[in-house]
């Protein structure tokens, strides 16, 4: 199975929403009393990416570029892994601001030469492990905090390889902190841990994804005129389980 990882540079949301989607339940109303309402702890994120800039006055590429995912993911087939963004809500570490991460250039090898995907190396603006093993739908976890400021219920962080397909990106968000100091943590998040994580696996603060699925088969259709021009289009998305 492949995975697409959606092109945050070029293809950049002008607005965008991730939230949590619990599972709720609600039983009929008894005679005595109202409903019951039940509910599983698992839920799933959805998504919506709005404004998206694919328009002649900056440049045919990216019409082109709409097209080829497209064709990539083939509706709801492919999984998409989309960035979280996130400035402003971050746990950085004295010294950082947000516009270090959010405007970092990658940087190339002493030689000024990158890797053969024109990458280079990012800058491990904040680092923060697993102090602890975690089973899957665990969740309360324990962190070491090597480069990091203060974690606060509601911040948001992803565990796992973006693009890899035997360890999915997966996001989670911090709901209380249950202790905390300048080195470690321990908080509950949500939802449960999708999948088993050893103690010293990484997790991104910094710039987290999620692995996604488009939430229709018709969701990259694309309005154009005979002249190329395009409204800004809008996608949805649903957390790929």
């Amino acid at each position: 199975m492949a995975v697409l990882v959606w092109p945050r540079d070029e293809l950049p949301p002008r607005n965008f929403r991730i939230d949590p989607s619990p599972r709720n339940l609600r039983g009929p109303a008894s005679i005595d009393g109202p409903s019951q309402i039940g509910a599983s702890d698992a839920g799933l994120w959805v998504g919506q990416f709005t404004d998206i800039p694919v328009h002649q006055q900056h440049g045919k590429q990216r019409i082109e570029l709409w097209h080829a995912i497209a064709g990539i993911v083939e509706g709801r087939l492919t999984p998409i892994v989309v960035p979280v963004f996130v400035a402003g809500r971050r746990p950085l570490p004295d010294g950082v601001i947000d516009a270090d991460i959010d405007y970092e250039v990658d940087l190339p090898h002493s030689d000024d030469s990158y890797f053969d995907d024109d990458s280079g190396y990012e800058t491990g603006w904040i680092e923060v492990s697993l102090s602890t093993s975690a089973s899957r739908r665990a969740t309360q976890v324990s962190v070491t905090k090597s480069l990091c400021g203060e974690i606060r219920s509601g911040m948001r962080f992803s565990v796992g390889a973006v693009g890899s397909v035997s360890n999915p990106v997966r996001l989670y968000q911090v709901k209380r902190i249950v202790s905390q100091m300048v080195s470690a943590a321990t908080f509950t998040i949500w939802p449960p841990l999708r999948e088993a994580l050893s103690s010293g696996a990484r997790t991104e603060w910094a710039r987290p994804h999620v692995q996604m699925r488009l939430a229709s088969d018709n969701e990259m259709d694309l309005m154009l005129q005979p002249v190329g021009l395009a409204d800004p289009p809008t996608i949805n998305l649903l957390e790929d389980l």
